[in-house]
């Protein structure tokens, strides 16, 4: 099992509106009802350099996402966001961090929208070059839109696999 899974709440939400840019300020923040994730670092307390980087992070994220077709963005009524926030899990660890990277959230109030975690995606991959560091982003983003396209269709699997995955962390911790 690797160190780091993106990890999602158990949930099922047009178009992409805006992928990876700051979106407003509950996005930024990382607020969101029914949010079962622990928030770990402040964004008052983050260095000049991690801002930096997050601006690349949100050049490179841009990028990935463009070459997404329309019709994998339909009913996606957030789009893409990308926080500065670094995410736990909440089964998470010291002995063996496991970071969120992304999660597809449902909001009675901001619709479907996929939210990548971009201190989360520093910690893990922040030593990549750029092209290496796309790439990556390119699987978070993708398995994200996986979780929504199967929660238009119904299907849970890759929810259950999600599952396995950190049942096989937790299994490993004992």
């Amino acid at each position: 099992m690797p160190e780091t899974i993106e990890a999602h709440p158990i949930s099922a939400s047009d178009k992409n509106s805006g992928c990876c840019k700051k979106n407003d300020e509950e996005y930024r923040n990382g607020y969101f009802p029914g949010n079962n994730f622990v928030e770990t670092d402040r964004k008052d307390e983050i260095p000049r350099a991690f801002s930096e980087r997050m601006d690349r992070l949100r050049e490179l994220c841009d990028e990935a996402a463009e070459g997404i077709p329309e019709e994998l963005l339909r009913e996606l009524h957030g789009g893409i966001a990308l926080t500065e926030q670094v995410k736990m899990h909440a089964s998470s660890d010291p002995r063996k961090p496991l970071y969120v990277l992304g999660e597809y959230l449902t909001s009675y109030h901001t619709g479907r929208h996929i939210m990548l975690y971009g201190g989360s995606i520093d910690r893990v991959y922040g030593h990549l070059p750029d092209e290496e560091l796309k790439k990556e982003l390119d699987r978070i983003i993708r398995h994200e839109l996986t979780h929504h396209i199967e929660s238009l269709s119904g299907i849970r699997d890759l929810e259950v696999y999600d599952e396995v995955m950190l049942k096989e962390y937790c299994d490993e911790l004992k």
